[in-house]
């Protein structure tokens, strides 16, 4: 079984590698904190 790893803060490195996958409840918004993390990871990838 795959261990899920909640994100509870926001990492200083980059602890994704392709192919992962970014699970994200809530709504988004044009300047809110969930588009930067979306952000941050486009970015990192």
């Amino acid at each position: 079984m795959t261990e899920l790893n909640p994100l509870r803060e926001i990492p200083t490195e980059n602890i994704f590698k392709k192919g992962d996958v970014f699970v994200l409840f809530g709504e988004l918004f044009g300047r809110g904190y969930a588009n930067g993390l979306i952000d941050e990871l486009v970015l990192r990838a």
